[in-house]
Formats: C-alpha cells, sequence, structure tokens
C-alpha cells in the first residue's frame, strides 16, 4: 500500500495539482483559499481519495461508511475545523467549497485509482494482478479521459459561480468615478469583463465575467464618457 503512494507517476501529478491549488490561493484572492488549507486537503485527498473510489467501485459494502467519512472529513471537515480556528468569517464560503471539492475529490481518486506502474495504466483488468491485465479499447481510453474532463469542468464552473458574487463586488469597487470610457474599456480587458469596445458617452453598460457564463457583472452607469457609478450586478 505504500509503495502506490511513492509512485513517481502519482507523486509527480499530486505535485502538479497541489501546484495549482497554491496559484490559485494567490489569483483568486478568496476569503477561503491560502497555502496552509491546499496543502491539507490536497494531501488527504491523496492518501484518501482512491481508496474510497476502490471501495465503491468494488462494492466492498461494510467499508463504504469509512470511505465516505473520509471523503467527509477531506472536503468539508479539515476545512471547517481549520478556518473555525484561524478565520470563522471565512465559513461563508463553506458551501461553494464542499460542492468543488466534492467533484475534485472523486475526480482524484480516480485519477490515481491505478494500482502500478504509469505504463500499465492503459489496461484493463477484473483486479489488480498484472497477468490478468489487458490492453484497453480506444472507446474505453476515451471514456476515460471524458469522465475526467467533465469532472474538472463541473468543479471549475461550481466554485466560479458560488463565488462569483464575492469576487464580482471586489472588482466593482474598484470602478472609481471619473473613469473614461478607455480607461473603462482596459479596466475590463484586465480583468476578462465583456463586452468590450461598446463607446456609448451615456448609458449603462454591464461588464460580466465568462467564466460564470455572465450571471456576475458589474452595472456601470455612464454619463458624458465618464464612469458615474459601479455596482454588483446578477443576472438569473
Amino acid at each position: 500500500m505504500l509503495m502506490e503512494y511513492l509512485r513517481p507517476w502519482k507523486l509527480a501529478t499530486f505535485a502538479i495539482g497541489l501546484g495549482l491549488l497554491l496559484i490559485g490561493a494567490d489569483y483568486e484572492a478568496a476569503p477561503d483559499w491560502d497555502y496552509p488549507i491546499s496543502f491539507v486537503m490536497a494531501t488527504m485527498a491523496y492518501l484518501t481519495a482512491p481508496w474510497s473510489v476502490q471501495v465503491i467501485r468494488d462494492r466492498r459494502w461494510r467499508w463504504i461508511p469509512l470511505a465516505l467519512l473520509w471523503y467527509y472529513l477531506t472536503v468539508d471537515g479539515s476545512y471547517w475545523l481549520y478556518w473555525q480556528c484561524v478565520k470563522p468569517g471565512a465559513l461563508i464560503m463553506r458551501d461553494a467549497n464542499f460542492h468543488a471539492s466534492t467533484c475534485l475529490y472523486w475526480l482524484c481518486g480516480f485519477i490515481w485509482l491505478h494500482r502500478g506502474p504509469l505504463r500499465t495504466a492503459l489496461s484493463a483488468s477484473s483486479n489488480d494482478r498484472p497477468r490478468s491485465r489487458r490492453p484497453i479499447s480506444i472507446l474505453q481510453i476515451a471514456g476515460r479521459l471524458t469522465t475526467t474532463l467533465v469532472m474538472f469542468l463541473i468543479a471549475y464552473y461550481t466554485y466560479s459561480s458560488v463565488t462569483g458574487e464575492t469576487r464580482m463586488r471586489k472588482v466593482c469597487q474598484q470602478l472609481r468615478p471619473g473613469m473614461s470610457a478607455t480607461e473603462l474599456d482596459d479596466f475590463a480587458e484586465r480583468h476578462g469583463l465583456g463586452p468590450r469596445g461598446i463607446r456609448a458617452q451615456t448609458g449603462v453598460r454591464y461588464l460580466a465575467e465568462s467564466r460564470s457564463v455572465g450571471r456576475h457583472a458589474c452595472r456601470v452607469e455612464v454619463e458624458d464618457g465618464r464612469v458615474m457609478t459601479a455596482t454588483y450586478n446578477f443576472a438569473d
């Protein structure tokens, strides 16, 4: 069992995933995302997710309660305990974290489920014994890759949608009265907001982020080519 955690390909993918989490902690500037919790949750997922997935896949019924317990402790229990001790106010993001982390937990379990070196990963078998392995079909490979991609996209969209209000309120606060239309377009481009290039001198503009499919936006009132007010707007 210990050997599986020391597989070079598993350690490499763990390092990549952890690195992305650490980058995200800086990029997102979310109140519930920092280096320590990224390390804690990533490590717990690395140690428990593959086993949890295997228990459910093999229908080991008596172990399922323990697998679900590890799942809960990884995606929510450790998160709640950490922020309860460090910054209780960050727990307003608990629901968003739970949905996104759930997708990532099972996705990681699926990725790290294979036992053995990477060269034997693309094989099919009814158990973990090497002698029973056989090459898998292109359809099976496509199915595994599609499942991985879909789960990642679900996690990304869920987190982006649920945290959109907090993120966009901070962005809208940076829009100061008196900004010119050119400055407003430059600001929108830097923050990935659209649509851009609308040169109306007077009226209302909505600058929305694409990652939440335009549901979270800044409502900007423009008069005589200058920003008058900017407020957060949610389009349901």
